[in-house]
């Protein structure tokens, strides 16, 4: 399908600039040889696994997106749902003509994947889950909110050290400053409000009954997810 659109890419071909165009989603620039016909894979995207995207890219046609309300992408207007997140990733895929596709979500963005993978099954032909997981605890469920109330009234950059030891290891950011640097200033363009709700939709996620009787292949990808909560994603026997 396409590549991530970073600022800056190179002269769009008329498929390119249709994507860019596509009004939820302007944040991503296409690498999609139509004529190939390789599988498409459309990533639900957090920050910055360009290096994989281009991998993949010499034998998939690639869409990248950011999430509605992260990175370049638009918000999601009205009230936040899981359901509203994965209508708006099938149209884009159904728009493009692409389906069914190799889905893979990162952090949230597995959240949505999973939903577009619950709602739209005939859209999808595999999952790849990174950094996820299909419910919670009800420990869990609690600090999500109050992760949420600490953004609504501190912002995100005061809550970008947490973040960022998250999604980079401490040699990683001893040796690219740069990309830390170019993250936490993103999340200071983000708005706080938007992301405290998404926070307190997170803390509502339960979509482990429904991804059981899909059939589809998975991967898991647990990083510090627990690995029982990882496994939950995916049927064992």
């Amino acid at each position: 399908m396409c590549y991530r659109a970073c600022c800056g890419s190179a002269t769009p071909t008329p498929r390119e600039k249709l994507i860019s165009n596509y009004p939820l989603f302007p944040a991503f620039y296409s690498h999609w040889p139509a004529r190939r016909g390789a599988s498409g894979v459309a990533a639900c995207r957090g920050h910055g696994p360009d290096q994989q995207i281009a991998a993949l890219c010499p034998t998939h046609d690639v869409v990248a997106l950011d999430l509605l309300g992260h990175g370049l992408s638009g918000q999601l207007a009205g009230e936040l749902s899981f359901r509203r997140f994965a209508v708006a990733v099938a149209q884009l895929i159904e728009d493009l003509g692409a389906g069914p596709v190799h889905l893979v979500g990162i952090s949230c963005g597995s959240m949505v994947a999973q939903t577009v993978a619950v709602e739209h099954p005939a859209l999808v032909c595999s999952l790849a889950l990174i950094g996820a997981a299909c419910t919670f605890t009800e420990a869990g469920r609690q600090a999500l909110r109050a992760r949420a109330n600490f953004v609504r009234h501190e912002g995100l950059v005061a809550l970008a050290p947490l973040s960022l030891a998250r999604w980079f290891t401490s040699a990683f950011s001893q040796r690219r400053p740069d990309v830390l640097d170019r993250v936490t200033k993103l999340l200071g363009q983000q708005e706080p409000a938007y992301h405290a709700a998404l926070w307190e939709l997170i803390a509502t996620l339960d979509t482990q009954a429904g991804l059981a009787p899909l059939g589809r292949p998975w991967l898991s990808s647990a990083r510090k997810t627990p690995v029982l909560l990882a496994r939950r994603l995916i049927p064992w026997p």
